[in-house]
């Protein structure tokens, strides 16, 4: 729950440094978490937008104790629409943060539908809105109802969108290139850019 807050606007080899420093101090528990001094805000610094980080875990670790008594698991394991609107309730949870926290903390069955998931779908030709609510749906009604395929779709996604399919894609060292008609819509831009010139 910890690396979902502390993954907005990072990378997640920063936050898996962090979280190591954290495991050190003794940060990883919800009442040390829910009473941490300004210490906290130096920890998890290197992840951006720590003041505000600190906030949102402090208000988290808080909302457990007095709710769940520290049980996260207690929180996770109620009807998973009630948890999800219970994680967007607190303080910096949005909806792909509460889904990263039931999915990977909570092993239920909503999938992710982060910009690189409708990235991948998008270029494909698989599924054109990048609406969160509208990706997450159609991904929902195409993979079975599984937390571990949720999860290894998700990864692979992000896998593909780091390695290949990034912002400027690699397209000639792309393995759905034969499949894909992003390159072609790609190169048709281009045509059209130098035939106005």
């Amino acid at each position: 729950m910890v690396g979902a807050v502390l993954t907005q606007q990072t990378v997640w080899e920063t936050v898996s440094k962090v979280l190591d420093e954290m495991r050190e101090r003794g940060l990883m528990d919800v009442g040390a978490l829910a009473n941490a001094d300004g210490d906290l805000e130096r920890v998890i610094r290197p992840t951006g937008f720590y003041n505000q980080k600190a906030k949102h875990l402090r208000g988290m670790s808080r909302h457990i104790l007095d709710r769940y008594e520290g049980d996260a698991m207690a929180m996770l394991m109620q009807d998973t629409d009630a948890a999800r609107w219970e994680l967007l309730s607190l303080g910096g949870i949005g909806k792909e943060t509460a889904d990263s926290i039931l999915l990977f903390a909570g092993g239920r069955p909503k999938f992710v539908a982060a910009s690189y998931v409708s990235r991948v779908l998008s270029r494909t030709g698989t599924f054109s809105s990048l609406a969160y609510d509208d990706v997450q749906r159609f991904v929902e009604s195409k993979l079975p109802r599984s937390p571990g395929a949720y999860r290894e779709f998700y990864a692979l996604c992000v896998q593909h969108c780091k390695s290949v399919c990034r912002t400027v894609p690699g397209c000639d060292e792309c393995p759905l290139s034969d499949h894909c008609p992003y390159p072609l819509r790609r190169a048709g831009r281009a045509r059209s850019r130098r035939s106005r010139l």
